[in-house]
């Protein structure tokens, strides 16, 4: 049998940390987008949260696999789920960036 040791928790920990960042980044712009007026911000920082959720959630089941592998191998839909979460953060960045540039006055 194989002894995982830390790697588990360090991997959990790991993701844990990018999600927090994600989601203190996505309240940071739901306030700027509150204070002003621009919806559009808002329904990106909304997004965000979401992605930043699922990515604590994802951090809780990858720990998990991790901890109790099943022939050393990652389940599909874990890494279905991984590129998806990393996809649906680089977007709203990238359109966070995008709504903030066209507030803008020049």
């Amino acid at each position: 049998m194989r002894d995982p040791g830390l790697q588990p928790e360090r991997t959990s920990l790991a993701w844990s940390r990018t999600a927090m960042a994600m989601l203190v980044n996505a309240l940071l712009l739901l306030r700027a987008a509150a204070v002003e007026g621009r919806l559009p911000l808002a329904a990106v920082a909304v997004a965000l949260t979401g992605a930043a959720l699922l990515l604590f959630r994802h951090a809780r089941r990858r720990g998990a696999e991790l901890a109790h592998p099943r022939r050393g191998r990652v389940h599909p839909r874990t890494m279905l789920s991984t590129a998806g979460i990393c996809l649906a953060a680089v977007l709203a960045g990238l359109a966070e960036i995008a709504l903030a540039g066209l507030g803008r006055p020049e």
